[in-house]
């Protein structure tokens, strides 16, 4: 996109339309003779100027000492700047996201390494447990999930 850029700003310096340009201001209108024989137009009557009506649907004119392609290349130089600049922020936006992927990850794999862990503290905790007391906890919680849902049954009934 720089490159383009670049091409278009070189286009625009080279030897040629820098030389139109010159030619084009170098001797102003009112200097230059009129061509094939016809009379210079006349002067504005002396007094007052007509009134125009105030926006009109005129398109706007361009200034006669403008080149039409210059114009062309100045609008498509403002148009891929603003493309350029369009892409640097969307560059930057998905860098960002990246970035943010990445610690995203890595905080992925450290929690999922920190389950895995007390997963195995979990095993290594219930094999080394008495187990008769590991089955009077379970039966003690049996009896708690029990009441607990006969409470959730009789509130339901009532």
């Amino acid at each position: 996109m720089a490159a383009l850029v670049r091409e278009a700003r070189s286009e625009l310096a080279s030897p040629e339309i820098t030389f139109r340009r010159r030619r084009a201001t170098s001797v102003p209108r009112k200097h230059l003779e009129p061509i094939g024989g016809a009379s210079p137009r006349p002067k504005a009557p002396a007094g007052p100027s007509p009134r125009r009506p105030r926006g009109g649907s005129q398109p706007p004119r361009l200034p006669p000492d403008r080149d039409p392609e210059e114009e062309e290349a100045a609008s498509v130089l403002q148009e891929l700047e603003a493309f350029g600049a369009s892409l640097e922020e969307q560059s930057t936006a998905v860098s960002g996201l990246l970035e943010r992927r990445a610690e995203l990850s890595e905080l992925f794999e450290a929690s999922r390494r920190e389950v895995a862990e007390l997963h195995r503290e979990m095993g290594e905790l219930a094999s080394s447990a008495d187990p008769h007391q590991q089955e009077a906890d379970d039966g003690q919680t049996l009896r708690h999930a029990r009441e607990a849902l006969g409470l959730a049954a009789g509130e339901e009934g009532e």
